[in-house]
């Protein structure tokens, strides 16, 4: 018999999304599985999913918490491996669940697998925030720092032995974050090219003002968590410095400021669960980042993009 999984969807404000998305995964051909819609917006929102089948279950919160959403549904699931989805991620089959279990199977300290996403109506890969060089790596497996929130699978046993999502960062960060808490229990996050998922870049519900702020806060955030003092200088130096170029660019210099004056000023409450990166999870990262594009790569490659997106 098939292992028992849960797929855990996070909306907010995408009512045709969170629709589509659900009747696609009820008809998938595996079985036995539960999917678990967790509510960050109006409860009116889910009233035309189907309310009849007892693979459904909604968790409507009062409030929309950000990331903090996603670790109710992991909480509340049973699967022995859990897939979490955005409203706005199609595509998932029951074949490629058989991978990722395979995945889990055969390689015992793996955690969490990352798909590969495509764009639902152009079919070109988007939403890539590995640090190699997208045009060689898009189609490697490889061990990777990063989480793709909504496009992972987890295994149970090892994810629920971390904190889960950083609930204080809302949104943007939360992957890399989650990600080096796997690394530092001894067990690997990969991206996997041969689980391919659909986005269609439903952008109901955010502001345009939230990368530059968010981004920026909680890279200080990531590193006050995480970093030995010197490679948070150095994270910091890089990453704060592109988020001010992009924010200068795109006319949010104040949230720009004001993301670095909350992520300092909440130094004291952040430092409070720092665990900093260490022995072979440092020596696995330190094997990771080798393969980083250069600066000026990422800088010419960004700076070309009209807007920074989280």
């Amino acid at each position: 018999m098939s292992p028992f999984i849960s797929i855990v969807i996070l909306t907010y404000r995408r009512p045709l999304e969170i629709l589509r998305n659900v009747n696609e995964i009820l008809s998938i051909e595996y079985c036995p599985f539960e999917v678990i819609v967790v509510n960050n917006g109006n409860s009116e929102d889910l009233n035309e999913l189907p309310s009849n089948d007892s693979r459904v279950k909604v968790i409507n919160l009062d409030n929309n918490i950000g990331v903090g959403a996603r670790n109710r549904g992991i909480k509340s699931s049973l699967g022995d491996y859990i897939f979490t989805l955005d409203d706005d991620v199609f595509g998932l089959t029951g074949e490629a669940i058989r991978l990722v279990i395979n995945k889990f199977r055969d390689k015992k300290d793996l955690c969490a697998v990352n798909f590969k996403v495509i764009d639902d109506l152009t079919e070109h890969q988007v939403n890539w925030m590995h640090h190699r060089k997208i045009e060689e790596f898009h189609n490697a497996e490889f061990e990777t720092y990063e989480i793709s929130e909504g496009a992972v699978a987890f295994r149970r046993g090892m994810i629920l032995n971390t904190e889960l999502y950083p609930e204080s960062f809302f949104i943007s960060h939360e992957g890399p974050d989650l990600a080096l808490q796997i690394m530092k229990l001894g067990a690997r996050v990969i991206y996997c090219p041969e689980v391919v998922v659909r986005h269609s870049h439903a952008e109901g519900g955010r502001m345009s003002w939230r990368p530059y702020y968010y981004d920026t806060r909680n890279q200080i955030f990531l590193a006050i968590r995480h970093y030995p003092l010197p490679m948070a200088f150095r994270k910091l130096f890089v990453g704060l410095g592109a988020m001010l170029i992009y924010s200068i660019r795109d006319g949010f210099t104040s949230y720009f400021f004001k993301g670095c004056w909350d992520g300092i000023s909440e130094y004291k409450k952040t430092a409070a669960k720092r665990n900093v990166l260490s022995g072979d999870a440092m020596k696995r990262y330190l094997e990771i980042e080798k393969k980083n594009p250069s600066i000026w790569y990422m800088l010419k490659k960004r700076l070309l993009n009209n807007k920074v997106r989280i």
